[in-house]
């Protein structure tokens, strides 16, 4: 028996398997998307509405790491949403709970803060938390909350531009 086939025995005996001539399967999409912010009335649900129009096939919502909760989104963060096409009167602020750590695959945060309370709060999550400015600028969105609607603007503006690159890859 030449060396070649007595290694061959060896690797094949002990469960080893030949997978140079087989296709890699393709992994699962990323089918359910959460959105954090703070409060869970300005940026999370721009970013989820936009999303939600992006990628109309996945499950996707928002929650705050400090929510204020039974909230709708406030009046501008719906003004500039509708100028866009976002209809989001029936979004109601939730606070992130382990819930959704457990349900949703993949968690894009407005901020690094909120990335590392997440993590200091749900360690399992490590792996599957990102900046919504992962792809672009890895900024902070700034938080437009009690400020001139210009702001909301270029919030949006933003959080458009990182959705946009977020659907290019996760279609």
């Amino acid at each position: 028996m030449s060396a070649v086939a007595v290694v061959l025995a060896w690797f094949l005996s002990r469960g080893f398997r030949a997978t140079m001539r087989s296709r890699p399967t393709p992994s699962p999409p990323m089918q359910n998307i959460l959105t954090v912010c703070t409060g869970n009335i300005c940026r999370s649900p721009l970013a989820e509405y936009a999303l939600k129009r992006a990628l109309p096939d996945r499950n996707i919502a928002s929650a705050g790491v400090g929510a204020m909760v039974g909230w709708h989104a406030t009046d501008e963060a719906q003004d500039v949403g509708r100028r866009n096409g976002l209809e989001m009167r029936d979004h109601i602020a939730q606070q992130l709970g382990l819930r959704h750590i457990q349900n949703f695959d993949v968690l894009l945060t407005a901020e690094a803060g909120h990335v590392q309370w997440i993590h200091a709060n749900y360690p399992e999550s490590r792996g599957r938390v990102f900046l919504l400015n992962h792809w672009g600028s890895k900024q902070d969105i700034q938080d437009p909350y009690r400020r001139p609607m210009e702001i909301y603007e270029s919030v949006y503006a933003e959080i458009d531009a990182a959705v946009s690159a977020w659907a290019e890859r996760l279609k």
